[in-house]
């Protein structure tokens, strides 16, 4: 699964994500338990086939973003107890893996990416003032002494396309590796002869090619 903090990446990154049949969702809708529960019974289902989930996610190199994958996981915890109406029980996040990438600060400067000098939260909350509450915190303090009070939003990428992709697909490739998709073809097409064989072995491949033919012909 991919979950992205800006829109705007979903439509840059999605392209690729078809390609390997990964999910990709807008991280503004952890704040649906539906939509964290479609999550969840996505990963429940693979850990059973023995499989190992990862929740890959890009977003705003500032304070928070940097530490999202705590947050992450928390809102999975929040339904693990969930029990379900169809009698699905919920899921445990514990073994699931949680990978940021995208920007560092390290790509932002090679990039030319732009750097908003300000720590305003979207709640319009100032991270870099002694008043805001997470401000003494051991995390904020560590970013205001290397990084600045200054911020890079995730959408910036979107003005390096080709960057942008390559970074996506950089960090997908780091699990399923530079040949996944040489892989997956050699799968369908080994499906699709098994398929064939078996349409022929049965006879039932005559009656199916007559059936499209029929419905071409109505068209």
């Amino acid at each position: 699964q991919m979950v992205v903090e800006k829109i705007d990446l979903v439509t840059l990154f999605k392209p690729l994500c078809a390609k390997f049949h990964i999910p990709i969702a807008n991280s503004k809708g952890w704040s649906s338990i539906l939509q964290r529960a479609e999550y969840c019974r996505r990963f429940a289902a693979a850990e059973e086939r023995g499989l190992k989930c990862v929740l890959l996610y890009c977003g705003d190199h500032d304070p928070d973003g940097l530490r999202i994958s705590e947050t992450l996981r928390k809102n999975l915890h929040d339904v693990s107890a969930v029990h379900w109406s169809d009698g699905t029980d919920g899921y445990d996040p514990s073994d699931l893996e949680i990978k940021r990438f995208g920007l560092s600060r390290e790509f932002i400067d090679a990039n030319k990416l732009t750097w908003i000098d300000n720590l305003i939260t979207g709640s319009g909350q100032n991270l870099a003032s002694p008043q805001h509450k997470n401000y003494r915190l051991p995390y904020l303090q560590e970013y205001l002494r290397t990084v600045g009070e200054r911020k890079c939003e995730a959408n910036s990428v979107v003005v390096i396309p080709k960057m942008g992709r390559q970074m996506c697909l950089k960090a997908i490739q780091g699990y399923l590796g530079p040949d996944a998709e040489d892989r997956f073809d050699a799968k369908r097409d080994a499906v699709k002869d098994k398929f064939e064989e078996l349409l022929d072995r049965t006879g039932a491949g005559d009656h199916i090619r007559e059936a499209i033919e029929a419905l071409k012909a109505e068209e």
